[in-house]
């Protein structure tokens, strides 16, 4: 990632964005500079509840809670989604591999990354537990074919 941050600020990438979509506002410029600056720093933190909605998490820190309920844009927490997956049935501990989940109302996707994310870990324990082997290419793309019957958003 690191490489990827510095990549784009020495091809000044993300200024031609900000010119291109006139972004003149300094605020809106401090916040696009504080995500990138947050992406390099999240590298070395090894914290699930961090990377699995990093821009959902970044804007909840750099936009004040009034503009983002004028916006309509309010997320839940991690704690919250962790505590709904699990009472319905949707968990690490009781390794589900075929129960549909649908968020109609995505926002920045939290809930889908989280459910993708136990669904793909389950995923992987049963098939290695039954073959005793590492997993084939086939195996991997019968990983994606069995998250995109389940989850929908």
């Amino acid at each position: 990632m690191k490489n990827f941050i510095n990549y784009l600020k020495k091809h000044g990438i993300v200024e031609y964005l900000i010119n291109y979509y006139e972004l003149n506002e300094s605020r809106i410029q401090n916040i696009i500079y504080n995500i990138i600056d947050n992406l390099r720093f999240t590298q070395e933190i090894n914290n699930q509840e961090i990377l699995v909605d990093l821009f959902g998490l970044l804007y909840e820190e750099n936009v004040h809670y009034r503009e983002r309920k004028f916006l309509g844009e309010i997320y839940t927490p991690m704690a919250i989604i962790k505590y709904i997956l699990d009472v319905i049935g949707f968990s690490f501990e009781n390794k589900r591999t075929n129960k549909k989940i649908i968020d109609i109302s995505c926002g920045s996707g939290s809930f889908l990354i989280y459910a993708v994310k136990i669904l793909t870990e389950n995923l992987i324990f049963n098939m290695k537990s039954k073959k005793n082997t590492e997993l084939s290419i086939v195996d991997y793309k019968n990983i994606i074919s069995k998250v995109q019957e389940n989850i929908y958003g």
